[in-house]
């Protein structure tokens, strides 16, 4: 297993994109504004210029297990 910190904006699409795979057969499930959520996890919107916003995700044998975003807004 893997994890690492995401990047790039290719490697941030795949992230919002887990959402649709793990929550497929969800029938309540909402999915996010993908490009406004992009924005928040490379940090360029949402928060104020002193957070720091660090999105990961956790691999195994190149399949997408699973996400993390860490937030220090102090």
């Amino acid at each position: 297993m893997n994890v690492r910190p995401l990047t790039t904006d290719e490697e941030l699409r795949r992230y919002v994109d887990f959402g649709q795979e793990v929550y497929r057969d969800n029938s309540h499930w909402v999915p996010p504004d993908a490009h406004q959520l992009i924005e928040l996890l490379s940090g360029r919107g949402g928060f104020n210029a002193d957070s720091q916003v660090q999105a990961f995700w956790v691999e195994e044998g190149g399949r997408l297990l699973a996400t993390i975003t860490a937030v220090n807004d102090d």
